[in-house]
């Protein structure tokens, strides 16, 4: 945990990255997104992968304004496909989505 916890700030901080809050693509992504998020007292918005037909009904999840900047947290990308869906739901949302973290790129077009 605390090695990839490091990795991903200073992959961040060496990128010059602004955001005000985080989400972890759905679903392995999600507890690197948590522990990011609890150790750097950062916002983190959960991006549901189906939307409930109870609840509320929402498929961004968390406290935050439009217009704020979200950071992606991604553990795989194969094709970039889930980061692109992810892009396109916290954009729906009124988030910014222009900044991402993988931890591995299987090197196959994403």
């Amino acid at each position: 945990e605390r090695l990839v916890k490091q990795w991903y700030q200073r992959r961040v901080r060496a990128r010059d990255m602004n955001y005000t809050c985080i989400c972890g693509v759905p679903y392995t992504a999600l507890p690197i997104a948590t522990v990011i998020s609890v150790d750097q007292n950062i916002p983190m918005v959960i991006r549901r992968k189906e939307m409930k037909d109870y609840g509320t009904k929402k498929m961004v999840e968390g406290i935050f304004e439009e217009g704020e900047s979200c950071l992606i947290i991604e553990d795989v990308i194969t094709t970039g496909g889930s980061i692109l869906e992810t892009v396109d739901i916290l954009q729906k949302a009124g988030l910014k989505a222009t900044d991402g973290v993988v931890l591995l790129d299987r090197q196959q077009g994403g």
